[in-house]
């Protein structure tokens, strides 16, 4: 147990550590103490982390310089801290700080950088290989990024800067540190100079977006499903040997581009209902015909193969079929302005469906369609 000013007000406060985590009596300024028998953190317990006082000792230290006191506590592996938001109240999850000064061994790991710059900081993407990695950081409270790579000072904020004021969802390309993309709260961007330097995609948000359809500042959770697959970026993949083929889903599908700049689909959940969750591309298994596999929340995954050689226009797929999905609803025999011949069905987006007669398949503007005995 220990005596501390939790809160900056000049009394000491009690401070304890037992089986359930650390417990807090707060000073009344007379001698009293104001008590609650929960733990103001779950952690640094007997029972809440495994904690035992003859291996690992926790102390109580302001060693944020705020005036307020933080937990410190000894691990097995190395030194924990639980920061004082101010109110005596602890950020809920300890920060690991620093190897070494265990009860044990610190482990086959070091520290790469400095403290990351925000405790908030949940997402970390790492590219360029083992030699001169590349660390970027985000998914802070306030939706910022920043980068460190070997021989940085410290972590470099990218965002908000450069054009770019949030990243809502950020995606590094892991073979090529220079190329980043983000959602940011008006636009997609895309930097082409490791994040110095923002762009608007164009191209990859209108296929995003449907044209305008979706709103790029729609929320991860806006339609109540609580998974945060509701936004219209959602994941980001990327080619190991060829840099323009890049992958993206989001609510309204899969999309690709091979030049790095022109994007085409490849799935509509407008015709392949489904919430695409994330991707995975493999180049591997057949490098004659590599495949994207797009999982869908709560589904399944859909295998996605096709592409075009490298410079080449994209193939269009075939659409994939969840084995529970219900008959197709009739369709119209219907002619394309480019003379190609199919069957068409209505989307309520001004769009149709269209299934050609050698078995591939888009969406098509409605007014780009005409009935068979009709000329384009």
């Amino acid at each position: 147990r220990f005596l501390a000013d939790l809160t900056g007000d000049g009394k000491a406060d009690i401070v304890a550590f037992g089986d359930a985590g650390v417990y807090t009596a707060r000073s009344q300024g007379d001698g009293s103490f104001a008590f609650t028998p929960v733990p103001a953190l779950d952690d640094f317990g007997h029972a809440a982390g495994d904690w035992r006082v003859e291996r690992h000792p926790r102390l109580v230290a302001d060693v944020t310089s705020a005036g307020h006191a933080d937990l410190v506590g000894f691990g097995e592996a190395g030194v924990l801290v639980a920061v004082n938001r101010g109110d005596g109240t602890f950020v809920p999850r300890p920060l690991f700080v620093i190897p070494g000064f265990g009860a044990g061994p610190s482990g086959p790991f070091t520290q790469q950088g400095p403290f990351l710059p925000d405790p908030t900081v949940g997402v970390v993407q790492a590219s360029g290989g083992h030699d001169r990695t590349v660390f970027h950081v985000g998914g802070d409270a306030a939706l910022r990024l920043w980068k460190w790579t070997e021989g940085m000072p410290a972590w470099q904020q990218l965002v908000p800067g450069g054009g770019a004021g949030q990243a809502r969802r950020f995606f590094v390309d892991p073979y090529r540190p220079s190329l980043l993309y983000l959602l940011d709260s008006d636009h997609v961007r895309r930097s082409d100079d490791g994040g110095a330097t923002w762009q608007v995609d164009a191209d990859l948000e209108r296929m995003l977006t449907c044209g305008g359809r979706i709103e790029v500042d729609r929320g991860e959770d806006a339609d109540g499903q609580g998974d945060h697959y509701g936004g219209i970026l959602n994941d980001m993949q990327f080619d190991p040997a060829d840099p323009g083929r890049r992958f993206a889903v989001g609510l309204a599908g899969a999309f690709t581009t091979a030049d790095g700049t022109t994007w085409t689909r490849l799935l509509d959940t407008g015709a392949l209902r489904g919430r695409p969750a994330n991707c995975w591309y493999d180049p591997i298994s057949d490098p004659a015909d590599p495949a994207l596999y797009v999982s869908f929340a709560g589904r399944s995954i859909v295998k996605i193969s096709g592409f075009a050689p490298t410079g080449a226009e994209p193939i269009p797929a075939v659409p994939a079929r969840f084995s529970d999905a219900p008959a197709e609803p009739r369709r119209a025999q219907v002619h394309t302005r480019d003379g190609r011949a199919g069957t068409a069905q209505a989307r309520p987006d001004g769009r149709a469906s269209v299934t050609f007669d050698d078995g591939r398949s888009a969406v098509v503007d409605a007014d780009d369609l005409t009935p068979p005995d009709r000329t384009a």
